[in-house]
């Protein structure tokens, strides 16, 4: 149902509330028509059950996490060693082999897909060439994948907790970081503005 809204142009924010609300809304409409033809008792309970029934079967496939509306970011500033990241894009810093680094593609597709002028990068923190291998065959080319010139400024960068999406914004001089837990869809909709 995200996708759905998310098609029609909705903010990754609304597109993830709407569905909840609907939800609560058919609750509402369904128990309301049963309630007023509720002669019994236990037609009055079904129609209480029928009020929560839609919101707790969406929400039973489709969970809120605690970092699915957060923006939670911190502010990092440009130094020598961050050099390679300086022009205006968002990068997702990985390790070889996470993969929690794996899941996010899925995300930075979704925002390349919402925003196609967005400019995405991949970077793993590594000089082996082969680690990227299991990276570039699900990215597919949606965006490029590279290993890292200074592997341990952008696991500095990172804090050594993967994945993290990195907002380089080189007329500020200054990075905005947000961790794998904290980059949810107000982030996500922040992310797309800047672009």
């Amino acid at each position: 149902m995200e996708k759905f809204f998310l098609d029609l142009g909705l903010s990754f924010t609304m597109s993830k509330l709407l569905p909840y609300i609907l939800m609560t809304l058919i609750g509402l409409v369904l128990s309301i028509i049963v309630f007023k033809k509720a002669k019994t008792k236990l037609t009055k309970i079904i129609a209480i059950i029928l009020f929560f029934a839609p919101f707790g079967i969406y929400f039973s496939v489709n969970p809120i996490y605690s970092g699915d509306f957060s923006n939670d970011s911190r502010i990092v500033s440009m130094t020598t060693e961050t050099a390679e990241l300086k022009e205006k894009k968002l990068v997702l810093i990985a390790m070889p082999g996470c993969p929690f680094c794996m899941m996010a593609i899925n995300t930075l597709k979704q925002l390349k897909e919402k925003n196609p002028a967005m400019d995405i990068e991949f970077i793993v923190t590594s000089t082996d060439p082969e680690t990227l291998a299991p990276y570039q065959e699900e990215i597919n080319g949606a965006f490029p994948c590279k290993t890292s010139e200074n592997p341990i400024a952008m696991a500095d960068l990172a804090e050594r907790r993967f994945p993290v999406f990195v907002l380089v914004d080189p007329t500020k001089k200054e990075f905005e970081i947000w961790n794998n837990n904290s980059f949810g869809v107000r982030a996500m909709d922040k992310v797309i503005s800047a672009f």
